[in-house]
């Protein structure tokens, strides 16, 4: 009976923490938009993306991740060192809250919201480091093949990195 318990008990956690990505037959889970369509700045280039949350638990992973924020060809990237090496992995952030993530292209600047418990804003130039929830996921060609041209030509081969909101660090 303890057994059941247990298995009960992580698979609800498991299902509060896991954000799938697309496969073929599912709804579109991950997004990804221009931040000029959330109303920002209208001389806006660069692309943000975006990952799916639950509007009825807007419930993110706690894993830990960590990166120096990179722009590079209009597009936004988390650099983290693996070894020796550096790796370059796609930046995508949570859809919800809304407006939680906001880009100044002029300066190079993304501001993050941790709405939790009263919301706090965190400005990251690009080179700062950032710690905050989230997790990595290996980059495969059903989520490269659901992207138009202009989200394609942020998509690093070597990952994606969904960062959190919920533990912002910076230093």
């Amino acid at each position: 009976m303890k057994y059941y318990f247990y298995v009960l008990v992580l698979a609800c956690i498991g299902c509060t923490t896991v954000q799938p990505i697309k496969s073929a037959q599912s709804t579109q889970l991950i997004t990804s938009h221009s931040i000029s369509s959330l109303e920002q700045h209208s001389k806006t280039k660069t692309t943000i993306l975006y990952y799916y949350v639950s509007p009825d638990t807007k419930a993110q992973r706690i894993t830990e991740i960590h990166g120096t924020f990179h722009w590079e060809n209009e597009c936004i990237y988390l650099f983290n060192k693996s070894g020796d090496r550096l790796v370059k992995l796609t930046a995508l952030f949570p859809e919800l809250p809304k407006n939680s993530v906001s880009w100044n292209e002029e300066q190079k600047i993304i501001t993050l919201m941790n709405p939790y418990p009263t919301p706090q804003y965190f400005d990251f130039k690009m080179g700062d480091v950032i710690i905050s929830n989230g997790y990595y996921h290996n980059t495969n060609p059903e989520f490269i093949a659901s992207r138009d041209e202009k989200e394609k030509k942020c998509i690093s081969d070597e990952g994606l990195v969904f960062v959190g909101t919920y533990d912002i660090q910076k230093r």
